[in-house]
């Protein structure tokens, strides 16, 4: 009659599901990683601003003695809090809202169990240290070039 027998293994059926969320996972991770580059930017846009706003603090602590490396590194650590109240914030909200998100995929799609790595929260939170070490980098620079009689001149 024409019809060819064919056999599919078990491993087959596994390989075929993974292979339908691989685009799943791609998507996901393209989302991850807007995600971050707006956080990144909003970050860069939130220190630019208090660099701005506090020249006057500025060129008071320059007059006071302190050094260019002290000045960036005061909206270092400015940065490196954000990120780090961020980050907290994230995991509070984000194991809540994970464990939503998979009990919607398993009402729709397919079952699935929640799981998490809890080491994927530390390389997270060194990410995002990374993230905000970069967008620290521009205004901290410029926060310790500002010369000390324009800062007491400003306004």
């Amino acid at each position: 009659a024409g019809l060819v027998p064919t056999v599919i293994t078990q491993q087959q059926y596994i390989q075929r599901d993974q292979a339908q969320y691989q685009y799943l996972y791609l998507l996901l991770n393209a989302v991850t990683a807007i995600v971050a580059l707006v956080g990144l930017l909003g970050l860069f846009n939130t220190l630019s601003s208090s660099v701005v706003e506090r020249r006057r603090e500025i060129g008071i602590l320059r007059s006071l003695g302190a050094t260019g490396w002290r000045v960036g590194f005061v909206f270092w650590v400015e940065s490196i809090t954000l990120a780090t109240l961020a980050w907290l914030i994230s995991v509070i909200l984000g194991i809540p809202g994970a464990y939503g998100f998979v009990s919607l995929l398993t009402a729709v799609f397919v079952p699935l169990t929640f799981s998490f790595q809890p080491m994927a929260f530390v390389l997270v939170l060194v990410f995002v240290l990374i993230l905000a070490t970069l967008a620290s980098f521009g205004p901290a620079l410029s926060a310790s070039r500002i010369r000390i009689a324009n800062t007491l001149r400003y306004e």
